[in-house]
């Protein structure tokens, strides 16, 4: 989705990602995908194009031994047909995020916090913990 003119929605949890020293990352793509591949490239804006980790566009279909070889139908669909990326990158911390937020997220303070906590997962949410009728 196109922000400002030149950005795009996806570009503030990019950032965010890098701003964290965060190198590893895989896009979930989605639909009609291919001005998003226009714009992301190859993560060289993020200084995410590398030889070893760095972005990795993944492509937008289910988990084909369950559900055929058909686009997911939502996100749990979306994560079962990455498992096998989550499994392959082998990082001791994973952060999963929609793209549609525009958000400057402090994701090393997040991520600081959860290995202090010594929790098995974090999530974060707005402050007043509100539920958003209509939110995905």
């Amino acid at each position: 989705v196109p922000f400002g003119g030149r950005y795009r929605v996806v570009d503030f949890m990019l950032s965010n990602m890098a701003g964290a020293g965060i190198t590893d990352v895989g896009v979930v793509l989605h639909g009609n995908y291919q001005s998003l591949l226009d714009h992301i490239g190859s993560g060289k804006t993020w200084d995410m194009a590398r030889k070893n980790g760095g972005l990795k566009l993944l492509p937008p279909f289910a988990d084909a031994r369950k559900f055929g070889v058909e686009e997911f139908r939502g996100k749990m669909e979306a994560l079962s047909g990455v498992r096998s990326y989550l499994h392959e990158i082998r990082q001791k911390y994973v952060v999963l995020s929609d793209s549609d937020l525009i958000i400057n997220l402090p994701l090393q303070k997040v991520l600081d916090a959860h290995i202090e906590s010594g929790a098995d997962i974090t999530c974060v949410c707005t402050e007043s913990g509100q539920f958003v009728e209509n939110a995905t």
